[in-house]
Parts: structure tokens; C-alpha cells; sequence
């Protein structure tokens, strides 16, 4: 449920005017940010496979549980019941120490791995068993990421301390700006459960072994350090989302992906991922205000994609009866 904050309405936008306000700002973003294709997200691939199953994780608005069979048409958004987006932005996952293995580069020459390779981690040394690298780079790297495969960083992929430091102010320079264009149903105390995860089977059936974890998919299946103070330890706690930003290795022609790892009963995205491919040196010698105005339009792009704004949200989407809509 987000509500569009339109500007001299008493309301809130209906859906028509929600969509087509979407289809303008996505074509504007996306011509602003790159013409390139990305390919999916493996989080987003998954969700497409499986009917737009999400990682659930139960929330309370105003106070109480709403239940799953609860009409669609009880929960009306307005602008009395409904605020600016809250957005926690966190960073942890631009940091060796934090980082999951394997998802970043900070020395050229490293490992790294994309999705899940059918090849498993070594037992004592870095990189895959078979000591084989299979990510293409260059052209046709999209289609060995979509695979899942292992490759080597280059001197391109690696985070540095000054191009982190000018992500993060960027980010949070713009990130700001979503809680002006969209609204929600506050959440009372956001937090995460700990599980295997809802994609337990495809981490099995790659020959992979689902850890328990707080918020699972979105550690192992998007990349991102997941502080156990998100399921018990309030982290999340005055927020409506969290945005992580992750820094994996570049992929020819493409910019970024954005992607949601967790949701509420509802299908609402509870935790997004905007994952930056491009090089940091493309903004590390400009002014956080250059690069912002720069990267707007695709830092936007990306975030509506997490915010569920994406193709496999709208192609399972329910009406006010819980009557799919088949919208694409």
C-alpha cells in the first residue's frame, strides 16, 4: 500500500492515476539514467519464477495485526491515515567487515561470486572449489550472472574508501526525496523474523545449506549484512523500509538493479536493495551535488523498483476481493 502524495489533493491518488503518474516518472527516470537492460536481480528472479512469493515478515500498523483475509477495500489509503515514507538507509554492506563473502570487491585480484553457482566455496582457501573463474566480464556478462558464476575483481569493481564515502552522501542526499512523492500506513515497531528464508529450496537445490538467519533472502540472496538488531534489537524501529546499498562487482552496460528481500503479509517491500554496478570513479572526483543531479534520475529509477513499482508486483497484483488483476 503506498499512497502518492498529490500535491492540493485531500486524498490520494486512485490506481489509474497512480500507474500512469508511474509510467511518466519511470520513462523520464529511465532516460535520465541509462538505456542499458539489467538483468534480473536473483532475489527478482526468483519472484517472477514463483508467482511473486516474498519473504514475509508480519507487522503491526497502528497497533495491531491486520489479518491476511482482510478485504483490501477496509484499508483505504488517505491522506489522514497514511505519512511520508520513512526510509532507513543503511550502508553496511560497503564495508570489508561487514560485507557478505564473496558479494564485493576491495582488492583487486579477489574473488568474488554472483547468484548462486552450482560450484561450491572452497573448504580452506578463497574463491570456488574448482578454482575456476566462469563470470564472463565484458560483453555477455549478463547472461553468466544470471547463472550464476565466480570471477576474479577488477581494479574497476573495487570499493574505495573516497568512492564509498561519495555513495553514501549521494544516496542520502536523494533517498530523502522519496518521502515527498510517496506515503504509507505507518509501521509501528519495524523488525525481521528469523528463517530459513522463502527461497530455502533454490539455496538446496544448487547444493547449498539454508542457514537460519535474521531476514535471510536478503543476506544470502541479495548480498546484504543483515544485523541481528533487525529482528530483536529494535534497529529498525521509527522506519517504514530499510535501504540497503550494495556495491557488487560491475556488469558491462548496466548501471544497477533495484529489488525488494522482504515484505509484510501483504506483499508490501519492507527491505529494498539498490545495488550500484557502475565504477565509483564516475562520481568520486564530483561534488556530492554534481553527482546527485547526475545520478538522480537512476538512483530514483532504482528505488521504485524496490518499492515493489516492478513487473512481477503488477502481474500478480489483487483487486479490493483478492481477485488477481492480470494488469500485464
Amino acid at each position: 500500500g503506498w499512497c502518492v502524495r498529490a500535491k492540493g489533493r485531500n486524498s490520494c491518488m486512485t490506481a489509474s492515476r497512480l500507474l500512469a503518474s508511474l509510467f511518466f516518472f519511470c520513462v523520464s527516470t529511465l532516460v535520465a539514467a541509462t538505456s542499458d537492460s539489467s538483468p534480473l536481480p536473483l532475489i527478482t528472479k526468483l519472484q517472477h519464477e514463483h508467482a511473486n512469493r516474498a519473504p514475509t515478515h508480519p507487522q503491526r500498523y497502528h497497533g495491531r495485526l491486520p489479518h491476511r483475509a482482510r478485504r483490501l477495500s477496509d484499508s483505504t489509503l488517505t491522506r489522514s491515515n497514511t505519512v511520508p515514507i520513512r526510509l532507513l538507509t543503511n550502508y553496511d554492506s560497503l564495508f570489508e567487515d561487514r560485507a557478505p563473502k564473496y558479494s564485493a570487491c576491495f582488492r583487486e585480484g579477489e574473488w568474488f561470486r554472483r547468484g548462486l553457482p552450482s560450484v561450491q566455496p572452497h573448504a580452506t582457501a578463497s574463491g570456488p572449489a574448482d578454482r575456476v573463474e566462469t563470470c564472463v566480464r565484458g560483453d555477455g556478462e549478463g547472461s553468466s550472472a544470471s547463472d550464476g558464476c565466480w570471477g576474479k575483481c577488477l581494479a574497476d569493481d573495487v570499493i574505495t574508501a573516497s568512492g564509498r564515502a561519495k555513495l553514501i552522501s549521494v544516496v542520502d542526499l536523494l533517498a530523502n526525496d522519496v518521502s515527498k512523492y510517496l506515503a504509507v500506513r505507518p509501521t509501528a515497531n519495524l523488525s525481521f523474523t528469523v528463517s530459513d528464508g522463502a527461497y530455502a529450496r533454490a539455496l538446496t537445490a544448487k547444493g547449498y545449506t539454508p542457514e537460519a538467519s535474521c531476514a535471510a533472502d536478503c543476506r544470502v540472496l541479495s548480498g546484504v549484512h543483515v544485523a541481528d538488531g533487525y529482528c530483536d534489537g529494535g534497529l529498525g524501529w521509527g522506519s517504514d523500509v530499510v535501504l540497503s546499498v550494495t556495491k557488487p562487482p560491475g556488469i558491462a552496460g548496466v548501471a544497477g538493479t533495484g529489488s525488494s528481500c522482504a515484505s509484510d503479509q501483504s506483499g508490501r517491500p519492507l527491505w529494498i536493495v539498490l545495488a550500484w554496478h557502475k565504477a565509483l570513479s564516475g562520481i568520486e572526483s564530483k561534488t556530492t551535488a554534481s553527482a546527485a543531479e547526475a545520478e538522480r534520475g537512476f538512483v530514483m529509477h532504482e528505488i521504485l523498483h524496490g518499492l515493489g513499482f516492478v513487473n512481477s508486483m503488477f502481474n500478480y497484483a489483487r483487486d479490493s476481493a483478492g481477485q488477481r488483476k492480470y494488469m500485464i
